[in-house]
């Protein structure tokens, strides 16, 4: 096929589809939650596959219209898998459908941290001024040896919670109806408290007695998370 053409992957391959990216964890973590989520919630996560060859791509992009409903913004947010050159990416977001994401006030682009850089090339050619959000850091704790323990401070525990707390967390959850696990706030009157570092450590721990890797997200601004999850033995992958 030729760069830059993707084509949309037919619902019976997905399953196929999961198993060529598990074979690329931890970079294919991102694009396998979503996969995921669009089986077990799509309400919230639905939308179309994409893909740069079949079998065996090495670009896979999923664009989320159900999302889009929720954010009700012009396109899609695109969560873009690649295990290509820099050169074959940069065709395939400039040449193929995904262009429309340089032509409009903002995109929303996660995934592979070249995308920031390249999506900002093609909007400069296509003299347009926009604004591409991206989460150009992914970390993963690969090594539970790395994991750094960090427990709560007197006077707090972490439980799991119960249906009597769904009035609290609405009142207090910053982020709006649909959370992510990676996402984390803590109240400020409890802050500095090193309760941000225990709950990370208590999640990441459960996460890997259940055979899986914790793994999280972070905006290319969001230093102050970023080292937050290095305290925490949480790295960027590379």
């Amino acid at each position: 096929m030729e760069d830059g053409i993707l084509q949309e992957l037919s619902g019976r391959c997905f399953a196929e589809l999961v198993e060529i990216l598990i074979k690329d964890i931890p970079r294919s973590l991102i694009i396998l939650g979503c996969l995921q989520q669009m089986e077990r919630s799509p309400k919230v996560t639905n939308g179309h596959v994409y893909v740069s060859q079949w079998p065996n791509p090495d670009i896979v992009v999923f664009e989320d219209t159900a999302y889009k409903v929720l954010l009700d913004c012009k396109y899609p947010p695109t969560t873009i898998f690649a295990n290509c050159s820099t050169e074959k990416l940069k065709i395939t977001l400039g040449k193929s459908h995904l262009k429309q994401l340089f032509t409009c006030s903002s995109g929303i682009l996660i995934g592979d941290p070249r995308c920031t850089n390249i999506a900002i090339e093609n909007a400069k050619l296509n003299c347009c001024e926009v604004q591409v959000a991206a989460v150009p850091h992914f970390c993963a704790l690969m090594d539970a040896a790395n994991l750094v323990k960090h427990e709560c401070p007197p006077g707090y525990y972490i439980a799991p919670l119960k249906l009597q707390d769904a009035q609290l967390v609405d009142h207090m959850w910053k982020f709006g109806e649909y959370g992510s696990i990676g996402i984390l706030h803590t109240v400020e009157s409890h802050r500095r408290r090193g309760l941000a570092k225990a709950v990370i450590y208590h999640l990441a721990t459960k996460i890997l007695e259940e055979g899986k890797i914790a793994f999280n997200v972070i905006e290319k601004e969001n230093e102050i998370s970023r080292q937050l999850f290095l305290q925490n033995g949480i790295y960027n992958v590379p």
